[in-house]
């Protein structure tokens, strides 16, 4: 989608731009170049598939008009960003969907994403308070200069705790034992049993 010439130069300001170069939207259909493929219910099996997931090359900057000129171009030479895994923390909602309807057969995807979202919400509103909690124990005066108390307040705040909030997230996450192996065989199962479900009865 081109850019529209009455939108400000801050084009990411512009309300009415919703995107920008997305493709438009079309049925989810794959094509295969083979028999057994098709009635394999595997899209992985089509040359037409392209699987997203792996390292996408990141970059952060704190202003859009910092942005590399022409990184959206084929021929960017990314070599100096760093790489993130895709998918990452978004996608085990659904997996957990997933799983949860093979195990129980039934499906419950709007009660954990609006789950997910409420304990997003909820830890955002603790961050923000337990942050205000902890500059007050070390002292942190607004609009004043602080003392040497309060500026190691602000260095742990920016440190050692979400550091160590991080560590536990780690930890946590060592137990979640869904791995892309299940998943494959959870959505196959799936695809069967909604086969089976809608196939005529004698």
């Amino acid at each position: 989608m081109p850019l529209p010439t009455s939108v400000p130069a801050n084009f990411w300001e512009a309300p009415e731009l919703i995107n920008i170069h997305r493709i438009a939207s079309r049925p989810r259909l794959i094509s295969h170049d083979r028999i057994g493929s098709l009635l394999s219910n595997s899209d992985e099996e089509s040359p037409s598939y392209l699987a997203l997931s792996g390292k996408w090359f990141f970059k952060y900057i704190e202003n859009p008009n910092d942005a590399p000129e022409g990184f959206i171009s084929d021929e960017f030479d990314f070599s100096g960003w760093d790489t993130i895994q895709v998918p990452s923390n978004w996608s085990m909602y659904a997996d957990t969907a997933d799983y949860g309807e093979y195990r129980y057969h039934h499906r419950n995807t709007g009660v954990i994403f609006s789950s997910a979202l409420f304990g997003l919400k909820l830890g955002l509103s603790i961050g923000g308070a337990l942050a205000g909690w902890i500059l007050a124990a070390y002292g942190f005066v607004g609009n004043e200069a602080q003392n040497e108390e309060a500026k190691f307040g602000i260095l742990m705040c920016f440190s050692l705790i979400p550091a160590g909030l991080a560590f536990l997230k780690m930890i946590t996450l060592f137990f979640y034992s869904l791995r892309d192996s299940d998943m494959k065989a959870i959505e196959h199962a799936l695809v069967e049993r909604k086969g089976d479900l809608h196939a005529p009865q004698n």
